[in-house]
């Protein structure tokens, strides 16, 4: 976990059923900690979070509790189809939208 735990994070591609919506997520950075908080920043504010790796699943499930949008959309079990030391990428389906997310790391 020392790869996703160590720097920040940045939004590369988030897209619902292929629409592109990347821009939603300029200028926050995400901080994944060792006790598995989240942090969402922006702009110097915070917006707490939770995230809960499954390695066997390889899976990461991600929760924003009363966050608005975009970072509500976040909240999802997440499912790796590609990874490295510095980036991530994931799928989610959510009520039958599938969901794309790929992080880069900062």
């Amino acid at each position: 976990m020392d790869a996703i735990t160590k720097g920040l994070w940045v939004v590369d591609l988030y897209s619902e059923e292929g629409v592109v919506m990347t821009g939603d997520y300029a200028g926050y950075e995400f901080k994944f900690n060792d006790n598995e908080t989240l942090n969402a920043l922006k702009s110097g504010s915070s917006v707490s979070g939770t995230w809960k790796p499954n390695i066997s699943d390889y899976t990461i499930t991600t929760n924003f509790p009363g966050a608005a949008n975009p970072l509500d959309k976040l909240s999802s079990v997440w499912k790796l189809t590609d990874s490295d030391w510095d980036y991530v990428k994931s799928e989610s389906s959510v009520t039958g939208i599938k969901r794309l997310l790929h992080l880069r790391k900062k």
